[in-house]
């Protein structure tokens, strides 16, 4: 909902068999930039290199490589796709559905949004509790079903 910078990966020092009493001469981070649709990733690539650049000390070297920026987009919930799509929920489930906010970062998304320049509707399909990402991540065969029954009106029409 609000952008964020993940570290999504550190290595640092010694990582074989043993021990090693040295302190590490090089380290590397990974860093995951999820950005809201005001923001141009461009920009904010150069901004954080300019802020690392300024903290790094005199001493060390600092070496930076940004991979597949890309746009974020906040879908109006107001077209067709997204009125067909809560038609249908509510015909398999029973109920109306709930509209959440949320974010993410989803490249094809943005790509989708700046060249096919068509509305979009995105609904997780997984139950609201599966973890998603985590370590433990699970679906709900119930769910799954739903999903599926979803998916093939949805397409077929």
């Amino acid at each position: 909902l609000q952008p964020t910078v993940e570290i999504t990966g550190v290595s640092i020092g010694y990582t074989g068999d043993g021990y090693k009493n040295a302190i590490p001469g090089k380290a590397e981070a990974k860093l995951n930039f999820r950005l809201v649709a005001s923001q141009d990733a461009e920009k904010v690539a150069g901004q954080f290199e300019e802020y690392a650049r300024r903290m790094i000390p005199d001493y060390a070297e600092l070496a930076l490589s940004f991979t597949d920026p890309h746009g974020s987009v906040k879908l109006d919930l107001n077209n067709q796709y997204v009125a067909k799509a809560a038609s249908l929920i509510e015909s398999i489930t029973g109920e109306p559905p709930l509209y959440v906010y949320s974010g993410g970062g989803l490249p094809i998304v943005a790509l989708f949004h700046d060249v096919l320049q068509v509305p979009q509707v995105l609904l997780p399909l997984a139950n609201e509790d599966c973890a998603m990402h985590g370590t433990n991540e699970n679906f709900s065969l119930k769910q799954l079903e739903r999903s599926l029954e979803f998916s093939r009106a949805y397409l077929k029409q």
